[in-house]
């Protein structure tokens, strides 16, 4: 089965790396502001800073 993506209706992104977070940052400003975004990071040093930088990107 194929799903086109105008069919689809959730989004995730799954990052690899910290070092991919100028790519998200991107796609996340494409959002529109009222819709909800959630994020799921790592609790070590690297993963609360990104945390940090992804939300003051988005606000």
């Amino acid at each position: 089965m194929q799903i086109s993506k105008q069919q689809i209706m959730a989004r995730a992104i799954v990052m690899n790396s910290a070092s991919m977070h100028q790519r998200v940052t991107e796609i996340l400003q494409t959002v529109p502001k009222g819709e909800h975004k959630m994020g799921y990071l790592q609790h070590d040093k690297p993963g609360q800073r990104l945390a940090i930088k992804l939300k003051e990107s988005v606000s």
